[in-house]
């Protein structure tokens, strides 16, 4: 889903200051909505400071459907053991970007949040 940014991430150096991060964002967001696969729509992406947040839609079911807990448990334990070999992850998080997934159900309630702080590829904790 996070490939979304792949062209962008390319320009990532050593370190993104936060009004590079918003220019990269208010791009992304101009490609937006974009269904990501058959159940995931990203709606739209967003800047922290030092964090970069993809904001999106499980588009097949309501709130009551999922069991959250395990549902979040099941995105985190993926998307840190894919980050580090997928580029538009992995140059944020080495540019000192945490990158965060906001989940929610097709009638709009939050499901998750996952984040993957900053340096995480580097073995870092976040700090």
């Amino acid at each position: 889903m996070l490939a979304g940014l792949a062209g962008a991430a390319g320009a990532v150096g050593e370190t993104l200051d936060q009004p590079t991060l918003e220019a990269i964002v208010r791009d992304a967001n101009t490609r937006m909505p974009h269904m990501a696969d058959a159940e995931t729509r990203l709606d739209k992406v967003g800047a922290g400071q030092q964090e970069l947040i993809y904001y999106a839609t499980l588009v097949n079911r309501r709130a009551a459907e999922f069991d959250r807990a395990a549902f979040a448990e099941a995105m985190e334990r993926q998307q840190r053991a894919s980050a580090c070999q997928n580029p538009s992850v992995s140059k944020f998080l080495a540019a000192g970007i945490s990158v965060t997934t906001q989940y929610q159900s097709l009638d709009g309630q939050f499901v998750a949040r996952i984040t993957l702080p900053r340096y995480f590829c580097r073995g870092g904790t976040g700090k």
